[in-house]
């Protein structure tokens, strides 16, 4: 179907001459041609702003086709780090802790538990397939204004195109936000903020001397009565030096506790955090309009 016609593309023609002679037909001849070469150039301006306009839109549609590509990569860019973070976190606690001579804390365990919570509300991101209901207006086609039209075709694809890539962006945010709080208790297991019993005992010699002395042998009786003696006697203290480890052992497992409650409050703060963000940020990007006119929406905007 032919759209009307550009009226200002029609050269202006001049009035035809009152006489048919042949010098009066060549001149208006001329005249013609001269009128037609402004009309000519017009079009010429108006054929390269619409080329120029149509290459602008297709290549703003090439880039918005790749928004879920990119936001899809950068799941995967998060998955990937924190499982190699993992893994070389896990080869450092085998060479650091033992099971006899020095056990893994109880707080070494919450590294590992967030690396693993980062891949797993990434994976939800890319894997956990939802219905949305949303839907994106087409703008009619306006045939005075081209322009017009076909930027708003493009916001139109663009806005389509980045719904499906922000869709359940809040796991993808809280991922990221898990991953950054990992990365801040990975050194949990290697801070002391109480020195532990075993170092506390040897290290000075006022705390060997808290210990209980082991006895003496018994001298002065006979040799059965003495070992009798002796064994109670070393009996009685290996107890008394028992319950003082005990108790010197104490302030260890206070920080593993403490560093508990740290964990569970910054676990819900990265559920939280994202979910803030797309209460408040998101709501103040979507009620800045989708473009209007001649303003062309951003491919993927970074919310």
């Amino acid at each position: 179907m032919q759209g009307p016609v550009d009226q200002s593309a029609l050269p202006d023609f001049p009035e035809p001459p009152a006489g048919d002679s042949a010098a009066a037909l060549e001149y208006y001849k001329a005249r013609l041609e001269a009128a037609k070469k402004p009309a000519e150039e017009r079009k010429a301006i108006r054929d390269a702003e619409r080329a120029l306009n149509q290459s602008f839109v297709t290549g703003t549609i090439e880039v918005a086709k790749g928004a879920i590509t990119r936001a899809q990569e950068g799941a995967k860019t998060v998955q990937v780090t924190a499982a190699a973070v993992g893994t070389a976190y896990t080869a450092i606690l085998g060479v650091a802790f033992s099971a006899a001579d020095n056990p893994l804390p109880a707080r070494g365990a919450i590294a590992p538990i967030f690396l693993g919570a980062t891949v797993v509300l990434a994976m939800v991101y890319l894997a956990f397939l939802t219905r949305t209901n949303e839907t994106v207006a087409v703008p009619d086609p306006d045939p005075d204004d081209l322009t017009k039209t076909t930027v708003g075709l493009a916001n139109a694809f663009v806005s389509w195109n980045r719904t499906g890539a922000l869709e359940r962006r809040y796991w993808l945010r809280a991922s990221v936000v898990m991953f950054g709080f990992s990365l801040v208790f990975l050194a949990a297991p290697f801070i002391n903020f109480t020195e532990p019993a075993a170092t506390a005992t040897s290290s000075t010699a006022a705390d060997a001397q808290a210990k209980p002395h082991w006895p003496k042998a018994p001298t002065g009786m006979a040799p059965r009565l003495a070992a009798i003696r002796y064994k109670a006697e070393v009996a009685e203290v290996a107890a008394e030096r028992s319950g003082t480890t005990a108790a010197e052992s104490v302030p260890r497992s206070h920080q593993d506790r403490d560093w508990m409650v740290v964990a569970i409050v910054a676990f819900v703060l990265a559920l939280l955090v994202p979910w803030v963000i797309g209460k408040f940020a998101d709501q103040e990007a979507d009620s800045g309009g989708g473009g209007s006119g001649n303003d062309l929406i951003a491919p993927m905007r970074m919310q």
